[in-house]
């Protein structure tokens, strides 16, 4: 466990500190590369060998309500930082994956799924193939068709907010299913 955090430490300081602080050229790419793939990946790895799913911190046990609660507040936390950042002129660069309140997000999402008692195979299977359907639409051929039929169905919307509401997630989830 010791080592393991030492290599979440040095993952954070590559992918926080020299990705997003510093906007190091050879390491920032907004966090859409793979070293804050691998960051997160062994982030939640991490929180796994700390058996988290049953967390008591001075007689209060966590449930998953308790990570929900603290993803909202992280995420308010988030939109007033951006907003008094904002106000200012300066960029946070807020929908980066490496920006540090996206990471805590993460985090916090993870906590909370880990959290909840899900028992269904079906779940099971589709949350187990997650890894899988990021390769395989992260590969510049698959991202580049699935970005242009992205934009053919944005097209087909004509700025009705309803429809695309209702066509973003049937297109991201059969996405899903096919790439399962």
């Amino acid at each position: 466990n010791n080592d393991l955090l030492k290599l979440v430490g040095v993952l954070l300081l590559i992918d926080v500190y020299f990705g997003f602080i510093c906007h190091m050229e050879t390491v920032h790419n907004g966090g859409y590369d793979l070293i804050h793939f691998i960051t997160i990946y062994i982030i939640g790895g991490y929180l796994r060998r700390l058996n988290v799913r049953h967390l008591t911190i001075k007689g209060i046990l966590f449930k998953a309500r308790h990570f929900l609660v603290a993803f909202a507040a992280v995420m308010v936390l988030k939109l007033v930082w951006h907003f008094v950042l904002k106000f200012f002129g300066v960029s946070d660069w807020f929908v980066d994956y490496n920006h540090p309140f996206n990471i805590a997000l993460a985090i916090f999402a993870f906590l909370f799924f880990l959290n909840l008692n899900v028992t269904n195979t079906r779940i099971q299977f589709v949350s187990s193939s997650v890894v899988s359907v990021y390769w395989l639409q992260e590969h510049p051929l698959i991202r580049t068709w699935l970005i242009q039929k992205f934009d053919v169905l944005i097209g087909c919307c004509h700025d009705k907010l309803l429809m695309e509401l209702l066509l973003i997630p049937l297109f991201v989830v059969l996405i899903f299913i096919v790439a399962i």
